[in-house]
C-alpha cells in the first residue's frame, strides 16, 4: 500500500454544502482531516490514490451537527441514560458533538466531579464537552481551575446557589406581577443594585476575564406554593374552557411568559448593563430554549443591538409543539420551559425564519418511562429528542419552510463559532472531517419504539419526517450507517481551547 493511501477516504458523487451554499463535487479526507472539496467529479486518480470510498449517490454531505444542550445523565443517573446510550442516539441522529448540561447527580461544579465525568474509560460514540454548573460545591474563586479543566461555559438555572457563591434570586423580583407592575418595580430593585447582586457582579467579572460564556436557563424561582396557585387557576380555566390538555395549560400558566421568562431575561439585561456599561467589556451570555418571540425581540434589541456579546437557542419543541397538541401521556410533553400556545409557538418559527436566533438545542432530557408516567405534577420535566431533533429540522427544509445554510447554521456552524469548538461545524479544508450524509424520503412517522437512546417513548410520536440519516462519519470514520447500525465507538471527550 502506498504511503498516501493510509488512513485516506473519498467521498464523491455529493451534494456537498461548503461555504454557505450546496456544490455538487467530492470530498477528501486524509489522516481524519479534510484535505481537498473539489467540485464535479473527482480525477481518477484519486480513486487510485485513497484507501477507501464512499459513493453518497447524490445525497447531501453536511458538516455533523453539534447539539450544545443536552442532557446526558450517567453518575447516580445512569438508569436513566448512560454516555454510552445518549451517543447512540446523539449519532443516529446526526450529531458528531454534544455539550453537556451539568445538572448531573453529583453535579459538575467542582473539578472533581468534572473529572470523574471525563473519564476514559467510558465507551461513547460521539464527541462529548461539559458546561461547569453553579451548585453545590462550586467555589467562585476556583473557577480558573475549573476553567482549566476545558468546560465550554457556565450553566445558571433558576435558583442556582452554592455555599461559596449565594446568588440573590428574589430579592425585589416579584414574579407574581402583571407585566405593567413588573417593568414599574425595576427602578426599586436598582436602588438597593449594589448591595443585593454583588455575587452576580463577581461571577461575571470571573467569566469575563476566563473568557467563559455564561448559559441562562430564562426563569425567575418560583416559590412552591406561588407554583401551585397558578398551576390551579390555570387547571380551572383549561377545563372552564374544554383544553384539550389542561394540565399542560395549567403548567404554562404556573410558568408565564412575561413574568417568569422575559422577568428573568430583563434581571440579567439590567445586570450587563450595570457591571458592564461598555459591551466590550462583557462577557457572552447565551440564553437557552427561549420560548417565545417576544424575548427573542427584548434581547436582540436590549444586548444584540447595543454590541453585547449574546446568542439565542431555541428547541425543536418550541417551534413545533404547543400545549394543544394530541400526545400519548401529557406529561410526555412536560418540559421547562413549558410548551406555549399555538400562535406563540409559530410565531418563534417565524423568528427562526427571519433569522432572529443563533442556534437550534435539542435539550434532550430524557427520564425513565416510570417516572415519566406519574400524575402530571409529580412527573418530571423533559423528555429525550436527540434520535429525532435534527431530522425534525431537516424535514423543515425538506418541506420549504427554512433554508438549507439556515439548517447548517443553527445545527452546525453557530454552535461551534459561539462555544469556541475548533475545527468543527464545517466542510472545510483543515477542518476536522464529521460528516453526516442525508436524504429527502417519502414521509414517515416517529415512532419512539425506533429510538436509538435508552428511553423509547417521546411528545414527537407520529410526527412526520421527510428525512434519512444514511451515514455519520466522524474525524472521517465511519460510525453509522443506516442499514448497518453502529459501526465504531470514536467518540472524544472534547475540552474547550484556553488561550
Amino acid at each position: 500500500m502506498s504511503e498516501n493511501k493510509i488512513d485516506s477516504r473519498l467521498i464523491y458523487n455529493t451534494k456537498v454544502f461548503t461555504k454557505g451554499r450546496v456544490q455538487f463535487g467530492y470530498v477528501l479526507i486524509r489522516d481524519k482531516i479534510i484535505s481537498e472539496i473539489g467540485e464535479g467529479s473527482p480525477p481518477k486518480t484519486l480513486f487510485k490514490d485513497t484507501k477507501s470510498q464512499f459513493d453518497c449517490k447524490k445525497a447531501f454531505l453536511l458538516p455533523g451537527f453539534i447539539d450544545t444542550h443536552v442532557h446526558l445523565r450517567d453518575f447516580k443517573q445512569s438508569y436513566k441514560e448512560t454516555l454510552e446510550t445518549g451517543s447512540k442516539a446523539a449519532i443516529s441522529g446526526g450529531f458528531t458533538t454534544v455539550l453537556t448540561m451539568p445538572n448531573t447527580i453529583p453535579p459538575l461544579s467542582t473539578v472533581k466531579n468534572i473529572r470523574e465525568y471525563f473519564d476514559e474509560k467510558k465507551i461513547f460514540y460521539c464527541n462529548i464537552g461539559v458546561f461547569a454548573g453553579v451548585k453545590e460545591g462550586f467555589d467562585l474563586e476556583n473557577l480558573e481551575k475549573i476553567s482549566k479543566e476545558g468546560v465550554f461555559g457556565i450553566k445558571i438555572y433558576p435558583g442556582d446557589k452554592s455555599q461559596d457563591l449565594p446568588l440573590k434570586w428574589i430579592d425585589g423580583w416579584k414574579n407574581d406581577l402583571e407585566p405593567e407592575e413588573f417593568f414599574a418595580s425595576i427602578k426599586k430593585v436598582l436602588s438597593k443594585f449594589q448591595n443585593e447582586y454583588a455575587n452576580w457582579e463577581k461571577l461575571f467579572k470571573f467569566a469575563t476575564e476566563l473568557n467563559l460564556p455564561i448559559l441562562f436557563h430564562p426563569e425567575l424561582p418560583r416559590f412552591p406554593q406561588v407554583l401551585e396557585f397558578f398551576y390551579k387557576q390555570g387547571k380551572k380555566i383549561a377545563l372552564h374552557e374544554g383544553k384539550i390538555n389542561p394540565n399542560l395549560y395549567a403548567h404554562h400558566v404556573a410558568h408565564p411568559i412575561y413574568q417568569n421568562e422575559i422577568a428573568n431575561i430583563e434581571m440579567i439585561i439590567l445586570f450587563l448593563r450595570k457591571f458592564h456599561p461598555d459591551p466590550k467589556n462583557a462577557p457572552h451570555v447565551h440564553f437557552v430554549h427561549v420560548s417565545n418571540p417576544d424575548a427573542i425581540k427584548i434581547i436582540n434589541t436590549a444586548l444584540r443591538q447595543e454590541g453585547y456579546p449574546c446568542s439565542i437557542e431555541v428547541s425543536p419543541h418550541h417551534m413545533l409543539l404547543n400545549y394543544d397538541m394530541e400526545f400519548p401521556l401529557e406529561s410526555f410533553a412536560k418540559v421547562l420551559v413549558p410548551l406555549r400556545s399555538q400562535e406563540t409557538q409559530q410565531c418563534l418559527f417565524k423568528t427562526v425564519q427571519e433569522n432572529l436566533i443563533d442556534t437550534i438545542g435539542s435539550d434532550h432530557a430524557p427520564h425513565s418511562l416510570e417516572e415519566k408516567s406519574r400524575k402530571f405534577e409529580e412527573a418530571a420535566s423533559g423528555f429525550p429528542s436527540l434520535d429525532f431533533a435534527a431530522q425534525i429540522i431537516l424535514t423543515q427544509f425538506f418541506n420549504n419552510k427554512l433554508k438549507l445554510e439556515q439548517v447548517v447554521s443553527y445545527l452546525s456552524t453557530q454552535p461551534a463559532k459561539i462555544f469556541n469548538i475548533q475545527n468543527k461545524g464545517s466542510i472545510k479544508v483543515g477542518f476536522d472531517a464529521d460528516f453526516v450524509v442525508v436524504n429527502e424520503v417519502n414521509p414517515y412517522l416517529i415512532k419512539g419504539e425506533n429510538a436509538q437512546g435508552m428511553q423509547k417513548w417521546t411528545p414527537w410520536e407520529n410526527f412526520e419526517l421527510k428525512t434519512k440519516i444514511i451515514k455519520v462519519f466522524l474525524s472521517g470514520t465511519e460510525v453509522y450507517d443506516s442499514d448497518l447500525g453502529f459501526l465504531e465507538a470514536n467518540g472524544k471527550f472534547l475540552k474547550r481551547l484556553i488561550k
